[in-house]
């Protein structure tokens, strides 16, 4: 390759890494506006970013968009009403994903969100954090395989694209487009 075609690699990588973190980005804030359980731990009332006051009592589950739950949570001052992701089950997930030969096993919603906040957990030692950062990298790698595989499959069943995640559906499409273009331009068929 040379220097000039090194240059223009690079001027398309970052190219590509912004339209990624534009639609990651996106993906994010609808996650962030969208509903979720909790049991509050004492009765209180927040308002929303449309300004509409809601009343919360206390353990009465009650649905509150994810924004609003991620800071009760973090303060102690709810509880989630279902299961979030913690290292045993990433653990699980971990298994089920490597002895999966096709289509991806059921993840937890908003479950790279709720990675990330494992993760960066200040209440997980860092042991622990090491071995569910490995147990992350394990299951992004075997769905990524998986993704990859189904980027170059010209039309997928619905079944196998039931468990993919936001953030995985929108890089499959992400691939498809990009293969296609190639595809394409290869062959003389996308020029005009």
């Amino acid at each position: 390759m040379t220097p000039v075609d090194q240059r223009m690699l690079k001027t398309e990588a970052t190219l590509i890494e912004q339209v990624i973190q534009r639609g990651l980005k996106r993906l994010e804030v609808d996650q962030q506006l969208q509903q979720t359980r909790i049991v509050p731990r004492e009765d209180f009332k927040y308002s929303s970013l449309l300004g509409v006051e809601t009343k919360l009592e206390d353990s009465v589950e009650a649905e509150v968009p994810v924004y609003i739950a991620e800071q009760l949570l973090e303060e102690g001052m709810a509880d989630p009403a279902g299961k979030i992701l913690d290292q045993k089950s990433l653990a699980m997930i971990a298994w089920d994903e490597r002895h999966r030969a096709t289509g991806m096993s059921k993840v937890p919603d908003f479950f790279y969100r709720q990675l990330m906040l494992l993760i960066s957990s200040d209440k997980v030692a860092e042991k622990t954090k090491r071995m569910v950062e490995a147990s992350a990298i394990e299951v992004m790698d075997a769905r990524l395989k998986k993704i990859l595989t189904y980027s170059l499959v010209p039309s997928l069943p619905h079944e196998m694209l039931a468990n993919l995640t936001p953030e995985e559906s929108y890089l499959l499409e992400l691939l498809r487009l990009a293969i296609s273009s190639w595809r394409r331009e290869v062959l003389g068929t996308g020029r005009k």
